[in-house]
């Protein structure tokens, strides 16, 4: 993904938040030339953020200031979708921005991932996106790890098995690489 090749993504309320709260994002704004959020991740993430004090909601709102997020509307088949998946308006409101943006869609919840591949949209979590940035050498092995544990200490659940696989193929990658 070179400069000129820059892809789209959009992100969920979970990795926004994470991203944000481990500075991360900073790098993800440097790699993807399009990152979108929806209003209902807009609203979880900022307006209900802006209640509880938490510390993201000013670092996402920066971004959006200064253009590196753009809000996108929900799309009009959100509320149907969240009622026949079952799933939150975050979730249904990422996926189906995603389809009609051709982006990538960041989502952490496990079922709602499936579903969005069941609908044809390219889903992933924020594993990808720190593998990503190890790829590109945007991080070292280290930085992720790093990452990875002050998400968990900031409270990222991810299950300890795929946690395991994660860190095994980042130290694998990283032999690959010298």
């Amino acid at each position: 993904m070179g400069k000129g090749n820059k892809k789209k993504v959009i992100l969920n309320a979970t990795p926004l938040i994470y991203l944000s709260k481990t500075n991360i994002l900073k790098k993800i704004v440097e790699v993807f030339n399009e990152i979108y959020i929806t209003e209902a991740v807009y609203d979880e993430v900022v307006e209900r953020g802006k209640e509880i004090g938490a510390e993201e909601v000013y670092i996402v709102v920066k971004y959006i200031k200064n253009g590196a997020i753009k809000v996108v509307e929900n799309p009009s088949a959100t509320d149907d979708f969240s009622e026949t998946y079952q799933l939150g308006k975050g979730e249904s409101s990422t996926i189906l921005a995603s389809i009609d943006k051709k982006c990538i869609a960041i989502i952490d919840d496990e079922r709602a991932r499936k579903i969005g591949e069941k609908c044809d949209a390219e889903v992933h979590g924020t594993l990808f996106l720190l593998k990503l940035l190890f790829l590109l050498k945007k991080l070292n092995r280290t930085e992720v790890e790093n990452a990875i544990k002050e998400m968990i200490n900031k409270g990222f659940r991810l299950d300890a098995h795929i946690l395991l696989i994660f860190i095994e193929d980042i130290k694998i990658e990283s032999y690959r690489k010298r």
